[in-house]
């Protein structure tokens, strides 16, 4: 994120808006915060400082009101096309890929690069793959441009969007040169690992497998995650608020908490970014030791917003528990 072509980093405004993006790249949302509620106080209708101010609560997990502020940023300019993004982006991770159509579809013809018109394509295939329109998906990844983009960042989308619609060719040859470019990008390193996976290359998948663990473990978590301690609390709390059904299995069972897999496991083949595992390791002859792993940091990866970690925790439980020790799966309750 960077200020638009056409403000002045010399202006009071664009100096507070500048400062606010760098406390972000620095993980410092309060500073971000400050500097952004500063550049309102100096133009309350500036729609940069609107954009940034959602974007903030974005980063913090509030994306209702992170929505709010885009379509605000919106109003006093509908050709600024980042809060479109920023709003798509958001109303995709609150469940809503209709509504991200919508904004997206507004978007898409504001673009003027290709890095840009492709960021957008790529957002709205997002889209269309949350909604289940896969083959309009796959429509609009044989409609993306085929760069050269100025940003790697867009080389490893790309890439995505082909891996996504099954064509491993054109994935790899996107992945692999984002990889080589930013070699310490987690999700470029563990998309790489997928293509590799599904290519059959698996002494490579491995390796990226490992990168992916590394850098995940170095990376920032969300603002409002929580101590290893009280989140093994909230597991323990989840579990036991589990149907008869689905609790027997686990009665005896040894419940591990941690922040991400081991090495070792991921070596054995174990996604890193699994949020979960069960098994039955056999001791002996006659004995086998239940036991289910929870890894605290990948379950943080997949909730939006921190009121949605005990509903996901809840139904990750249930579908490991089906899929290690209930040789037919439950029946789902109806709406």
């Amino acid at each position: 994120m960077a200020l638009r072509d056409d403000l002045d980093p010399l202006d009071p405004l664009e100096k507070q808006l500048e400062r606010a993006w760098a406390s972000i790249a620095q993980g410092d949302l309060e500073a971000a915060m400050r500097s952004a509620e500063r550049s309102l106080e100096i133009d309350e209708a500036c729609p940069e400082a609107h954009n940034l101010v959602g974007y903030i609560h974005a980063a913090g997990g509030n994306l209702e009101q992170a929505l709010v502020c885009y379509r605000t940023a919106i109003e006093y300019d509908e050709e600024y096309l980042e809060p479109r993004l920023n709003a798509a982006e958001a109303l995709l991770r609150i469940g809503d890929p209709s509504g991200a159509i919508e904004q997206l579809d507004a978007a898409i013809p504001l673009a003027e690069t290709p890095d840009e018109y492709a960021d957008a394509m790529l957002l709205r295939i997002d889209a269309l793959l949350a909604a289940g329109e896969t083959e309009m998906a796959a429509a609009a990844v044989r409609e993306l441009p085929g760069g050269p983009f100025d940003s790697p960042q867009i080389d490893f989308l790309v890439g995505r969007a082909h891996f996504e619609i099954g064509e491993l060719d054109a994935a790899a040859l996107f992945v692999e040169h984002a990889a080589a470019a930013l070699p310490n990008d987690s999700e470029v390193n563990y998309y790489l690992a997928l293509v590799r996976e599904a290519r059959g290359e698996l002494r490579g998948a491995t390796a990226a497998f490992l990168q992916t663990r590394e850098l995940d473990h170095w990376a920032p978590r969300p603002p409002w995650a929580e101590s290893l301690a009280r989140f093994e609390r909230r597991v323990r709390k989840a579990i036991a608020g589990l149907p008869t059904d689905l609790a027997a299995p686990l009665d005896g069972a040894l419940v591990f908490v941690d922040e991400l897999p081991g090495a070792e496991i991921v070596c054995e083949g174990l996604d890193p970014r699994a949020p979960l595992w069960a098994d039955d390791l056999p001791l002996d002859e006659d004995q086998t030791l239940r036991r289910i792993f929870v890894y605290q940091w990948n379950v943080e990866r997949l909730v939006p917003t921190p009121e949605a970690l005990d509903g996901t925790l809840r139904e990750l439980l249930a579908e490991e528990i089906e899929r290690a020790f209930l040789s037919e799966p439950r029946p789902r309750a109806k709406d």
